[in-house]
């Protein structure tokens, strides 16, 4: 693999990670709601981002 190659992989991977993380924020910051699953709607996809980022680098670079 080139240095390109390995950087791409890197930014994409972060970005994710980072997505998610901007979403459990916004998740822990919203008003209470009747409704729990407007809330977890938002963990959800912020731990699915998380996980995404991660299994792309470790996918992208064979370390599984």
């Amino acid at each position: 693999m080139d240095s390109v190659t390995v950087w791409k992989i890197i930014v994409q991977g972060l970005l994710a990670i980072t997505v998610g993380i901007i979403m459990l924020r916004y998740a822990y910051k919203m008003p209470e709601s009747p409704l729990f699953s407007i809330k977890f709607k938002g963990y959800a996809a912020g731990v699915a981002f998380i996980l995404i980022g991660i299994i792309h680098m470790l996918n992208e670079f064979h370390l599984w």
